[in-house]
């Protein structure tokens, strides 16, 4: 790997992260443990302020059956959906838009919040490939292919008017090639919003755990400026969501023409985010000498990235007896890839247990729920001093 998938430019490994497992899939407590994980890598360019992974994990191989989330079933997922749906409603006051296509639509809970009399609405995403997830909605056309080659012909009598995706670009493997190809398909009308991590929150937090197999691309918001720019379009809006990811929201709309000269400087130099890394590998260090300290230590959050966090934590996660979690479906599960069982917390005496916070990015709401559990200690990866 030489060039940015943005800019074209060198790119520089930073991060090594030597077999990293890989996240977000569940196994039934008879069926066999898989602790399959792949070489990885993180590099950064220094010339758009793109970062991306060294090896890509193929969509096939992630995107299955056993791959579990689902946007209406995360609560810290639907609060997101709900902070998107909302900006565009401040933005677009009217919202009158008649034929609205979501690419990476997930089960269409961002969709079906955009119903109208006469408002047709296209939902795209690979995990509908098979039809075994068709989701049961009679207002919802759904094309389980990529964005790419979705032909809105087949759907529309006129090219949508407006295009959405939540974090879908960062799953991306070559993001100029779908632009490029998505703004073809469309009118000089049409308007677009995309929603993705932001590169720049993820360094400012140190959520060097936020980095994994499934998220190829991690866009700054000089270099997706310099994808639109590149590609012949303009913001005319955007907005963070500090606490889902620290995601970017960026509206956009063609230009008329293609200019590529303008250059979007990186906010971090390659030294500052190796400074950044050593100090998350200090924090986790230290987050392990509590955890070392405990007798009786449970996990409280059963996230999606819990592997990933493992992995960064090391040993000292062999301490924890098991996960707790209020989702009834999870309740009973394991890990695919780790040996701890997921439990309700209902009828569970608290007060002799420590907690180790397991869903970060869930972390406000979950303080929340332990304050009122009242365990003996709750220890925080990201603030354990």
């Amino acid at each position: 790997m030489s060039s940015c998938n943005i800019c074209g430019e060198n790119i520089a490994k930073v991060i090594d992260l030597p077999q990293l497992p890989f996240t977000g899939e569940f196994r039934k407590p008879n069926e066999p443990i898989d602790k399959s994980c792949r070489d990885q890598a993180f590099y950064y360019c220094e010339s758009c302020g793109h970062g991306q992974l060294e090896n890509s994990a193929r969509p096939e191989d992630v995107y299955k059956d056993t791959y579990l989330f689902r946007s209406a079933e995360s609560k810290t997922s639907r609060s997101g959906c709900d902070f998107f749906i909302n900006f565009l409603r401040l933005f677009f006051p009217k919202m009158s838009f008649n034929r609205i296509v979501e690419f990476g639509c997930n089960d269409c809970y961002a969709l079906k919040k955009l119903k109208g009399a006469e408002v047709k609405l296209l939902g795209v995403d690979l995990i509908f490939a098979d039809k075994k997830n068709y989701i049961d909605d009679s207002e919802i056309m759904i094309a389980g292919k990529s964005i790419e080659n979705t032909d809105f012909s087949l759907y529309f009598n006129e090219s949508p008017d407006f295009v959405f995706s939540r974090h879908t670009m960062e799953h991306i493997l070559s993001p100029r090639t779908v632009i490029e190809k998505l703004f073809s398909m469309t009118s000089e009308d049409t308007i677009f919003a995309f929603e993705f991590p932001c590169l720049d929150i993820l360094l400012k937090n140190g959520r060097f755990d936020q980095i994994f197999h499934q998220h190829v691309n991690y866009y700054s918001e000089a270099s997706f400026l310099k994808l639109m720019e590149d590609a012949g379009a303009e913001v005319i809006g955007s907005c963070k969501n500090w606490t889902l990811w620290g995601a970017l929201i960026v509206i956009v709309r063609k230009k008329g023409k293609k200019t590529g000269s303008r250059k979007y400087n990186a906010l971090r130099s390659i030294n500052d985010i190796a400074i950044k890394y050593a100090l998350f590998q200090k924090q986790m260090e230290i987050c392990g000498t509590f955890m070392n300290g405990s007798e009786a230590l449970y996990g409280f959050g059963a996230a999606q990235m819990l592997p990933v966090l493992k992995y960064h934590l090391g040993e000292s996660f062999s301490n924890l007896k098991w996960i707790f979690d209020d989702d009834p479906a999870k309740a009973g599960l394991k890990y695919k890839n780790l040996d701890l069982k997921i439990c309700s917390p209902d009828k569970i005496d608290f007060s002799k247990k420590d907690i180790l916070l397991t869903a970060l990015d869930s972390s406000r709401m979950l303080m929340c729920r332990l304050a009122s559990l009242n365990p003996r200690r709750i220890i925080n990866p990201l603030n354990v001093m």
